[in-house]
């Protein structure tokens, strides 16, 4: 999950640096359901105009639906 939000977020800040003529990396290190949204949601309104790939947009709707309760999930199994 982590892996695939990450891949989200680099294509995104892809799409921004070709926009914005910006290439200033921002990297994330703590994850938790909250920031999970936060960053969806970034990477949902950058990319919200944009001409997306088939295959991101499967993801980011996936992310939404599913990224925050599988952590929440996991969460919950750690602490028993």
């Amino acid at each position: 999950m982590k892996h695939q939000l990450k891949e989200l977020w680099q294509y995104t800040q892809q799409v921004a640096a070709k926009e914005l003529k910006d290439t200033t990396e921002i990297t994330f290190e703590q994850i938790d359901p909250e920031k999970i949204n936060e960053t969806i949601k970034k990477i949902d309104d950058a990319l919200k105009d944009k001409a997306v790939p088939k295959k991101v947009q499967q993801k980011i709707g996936y992310a939404k639906k599913n990224f925050a309760s599988n952590l929440n999930n996991t969460i919950n199994k750690t602490k028993y």
